[in-house]
């Protein structure tokens, strides 16, 4: 084999794993099964990034940078709220599986979660919003830019 053989199967190799590694995930409101209760809101969200590719099938990226209360939290994942039918906002609370052991060091710790979604409905989007524990962060498609949380239900009222 020669060189330049061989490097063209590395790269094709390399390019096949990361092609695999980065499969879509699916849109979390497309999603039937039930919320799982062992999931915990998250203490906190720092920063909320959003973006939609321009070509078909059109993917959403949702980049969340969040504070846990502590370590060890593992399964972060973003969660579809309940929210009023029709008004565009799609609403995501920030949840993790807590550690099963106290953890000795209880400092706050910085996490990340999200992802890139395929079926997500595009043209019905105009801003997403991520809940945790102490705040909401907003992130609005047609201005691009962070915005503030609208959406309200009932368990809002601690926040």
């Amino acid at each position: 084999m020669t060189k330049l053989s061989a490097l063209f199967l590395a790269v094709l190799i390399g390019s096949s794993a990361t092609a695999l590694a980065a499969e879509p995930k699916v849109w979390p409101f497309a999603e039937k099964a039930p919320r799982d209760p062992a999931l915990g809101l998250l203490q906190k969200v720092d920063s909320l990034e959003v973006s939609v590719t321009d070509i078909d099938p059109k993917l959403v990226t949702i980049d969340v940078k969040a504070t846990a209360p502590r370590p060890g939290y593992t399964d972060v994942t973003l969660v579809n709220r309940p929210g009023k039918l029709n008004d565009r906002i799609f609403a995501f609370e920030l949840r993790g599986r807590p550690p099963q052991q106290p953890a000795k060091d209880v400092e706050p710790t910085e996490m990340t979660a999200g992802g890139t979604y395929k079926d997500a409905p595009v043209g019905e989007i105009e801003v997403i919003e991520i809940y945790a524990e102490q705040n909401c962060v907003a992130y609005s498609l047609a201005e691009k830019k962070t915005v503030e949380c609208t959406t309200r239900v009932p368990q809002d009222e601690t926040l």
